[in-house]
């Protein structure tokens, strides 16, 4: 009897050769998560964070993104230690905000120079401090947004710094409820913001602009997927792409998706080939993404770092090799059409992220809906088999 091979064809990671993820030298320094970093020019500078022995670091390090090379630079003052600080940068400058150590939540800002490669202390926020919050910048003025305070509440306050002078001022509390560890960038002069858990310790997937003449917060096509939070947020060449974190199913994710502003629309690129990870920095010089740092579901700390060539180049969206799967995400019936090279039946499967078979099914040319109303919302696997291949595709169910 002719023995079957069965060939795995994972859809969204092989379909596009030219969007690759490359495996750097690692960050030059100890493991950790939750981490900060700015970028100034072509370098991405990065530190401090929890270390595996639950202290935190102090020390830094600079990732060159021309040679894709680590070196140090000066580490945070004594006593400055941190993680779940904020980052950003402007006038040629780089900062680090917030954050936590043990009990101590830090209000203040330090300041690097990169051409004396010092640290100076900036105005402190003229509030308790936060830790875990989100930023963009927008005219040379920094937007925290969010985080957590000493209470361990999540929380809805935006604050402003403004590069020049090193002030604060307090702008409209974010109005669509608490956020702690959401993601935030800045593009064509608006602010974003995606994910965060509140203080019920519930993620949110849902997804938001912010216009700083006006001061007002505007809703967005939500995330296709559960909520999250500890995901990185970038600005590459007019798009958003989002990376990894941690959704409300425990699932520490390695998915790469990209949010087209002119279409309003989210489309999933190429999974990074190693485990998710959460807590990690992601960074871009304006082609490439980097993704360094970080922690794995099985709560090993990472020094990892990757690169993501091409992360705006597009998948075929929803095809597989025979066959086209859409909507996604679906809510009630999925649609799966077939090419008029296909003949026979297929089988269909549908795993949960546990690897169980939750449905499963035959379909041919002139029955070609399944009513996925029963299942839970949530991320399955669709198996498609046919003469002994078997096509993986990765669906979001509402």
């Amino acid at each position: 009897m002719k023995k079957l091979i069965l060939l795995y064809i994972v859809l969204l990671s092989e379909i596009v050769t030219a969007q690759t993820w490359t495996q750097l030298p690692n960050f030059s320094s100890n493991e950790r998560d939750d981490a900060v970093a700015f970028v100034i020019g072509n370098k991405a500078y990065c530190g401090s964070g929890l270390s595996p022995w639950f202290t935190a670091f102090g020390d830094f390090r600079v990732l060159d993104m021309n040679t894709e090379q680590w070196s140090s630079i000066s580490a945070l003052p004594n006593g400055e230690h941190r993680q779940y600080a904020t980052g950003f940068s402007g006038g040629g400058k780089g900062y680090v905000f917030g954050g936590v150590s043990g009990s101590k939540f830090y209000r203040n800002v330090l300041e690097y120079n990169p051409l004396l490669d010092t640290w100076t202390t900036k105005t402190s926020l003229p509030d308790s401090g936060i830790s875990g919050a989100a930023s963009f910048t927008l005219n040379n003025v920094a937007y925290v947004v969010c985080g957590r305070t000493a209470q361990k509440l999540a929380s809805n306050t935006v604050w402003a710094y403004n590069f020049a002078n090193h002030t604060w001022q307090q702008k409209a509390n974010f109005p669509f409820g608490n956020r702690w560890r959401a993601s935030g960038a800045s593009l064509n002069g608006k602010g974003y913001l995606l994910f965060g858990g509140d203080s019920a310790n519930v993620l949110h997937k849902e997804f938001y602009e912010y216009d700083p003449v006006l001061d007002l917060w505007t809703a967005l096509p939500s995330f296709p997927g559960l909520g999250r939070n500890y995901s990185s947020l970038t600005a590459i060449n007019g798009q958003l792409v989002v990376f990894g974190g941690i959704d409300s199913a425990g699932v520490y994710q390695n998915d790469l998706w990209r949010y087209e502003p002119n279409s309003r629309m989210w489309r999933q690129q190429k999974s990074l080939p190693a485990k998710g990870r959460k807590g990690g920095l992601a960074f871009t010089n304006g082609t490439a993404l980097y993704y360094t740092t970080g922690i794995d579901s099985n709560s090993t700390r990472l020094n990892e770092t990757w690169k993501c060539d091409n992360p705006l180049v597009g998948l075929t969206e929803n095809t597989l090799v025979g066959f086209r799967v859409y909507p996604n995400p679906v809510k009630d019936f999925l649609r799966i059409d077939f090419a008029e090279s296909t003949n026979g039946s297929v089988e269909i499967k549908f795993f949960n992220q546990t690897g169980m078979i939750v449905l499963e099914t035959t379909l041919d040319k002139n029955e070609n809906l399944i009513d996925l109303s029963r299942l839970n919302t949530g991320v399955y696997i669709l198996n498609i088999a046919r003469e002994g291949i078997a096509y993986h595709y990765k669906l979001f169910k509402e």
